[in-house]
């Protein structure tokens, strides 16, 4: 595994792209096993690659940006924030929790509910990555 990071972001694109249609229309539309294949996979190689990237606080701060993407979009979906905010939600949902969005399959929950389990994916990933770092020094 030479280069982790290119796998890394194949596999993000390739998420992001499958799971696009259905993050924007769910519940309207069905979530196929495609989804959730994509969305494993981006989960594993996100999660077990991480010792070996070598843009570690790139990525650090990329697991904080979908923590709080997360926290963010819940907090719009649940509680009807209009204006800016929504707006920015709406990116930041795009670009942090759409790549996941195929595990909703197994989940079978709302916008916002899935929004915080996949920002605690985020929070456990940054956790565990400010763990092997400090290990390592």
């Amino acid at each position: 595994m030479k280069k982790p990071i290119i796998y890394i972001v194949i596999l993000y694109f390739l998420a992001l792209r499958t799971n696009f249609f259905e993050s924007i229309k769910y519940p309207d539309t069905n979530i196929s096993l495609l989804n959730l294949i994509t969305s494993s996979l981006l989960l594993i190689s996100v999660f077990f690659n991480f010792k070996w990237l070598k843009q570690k606080n790139f990525f650090k701060i990329f697991l904080l940006g979908g923590f709080l993407s997360g926290i963010i979009s819940y907090i719009t979906f649940e509680f009807i924030i209009l204006g800016f905010i929504r707006d920015f939600s709406i990116i930041l949902y795009i670009l942090f929790i759409t790549p996941f969005f195929g595990l909703n399959l197994l989940l079978g929950v709302n916008y916002g509910i899935f929004s915080v389990i996949i920002s605690l994916f985020y929070l456990i990933t940054l956790i565990y990555s400010l763990y092997l770092s400090k290990r390592n020094n």
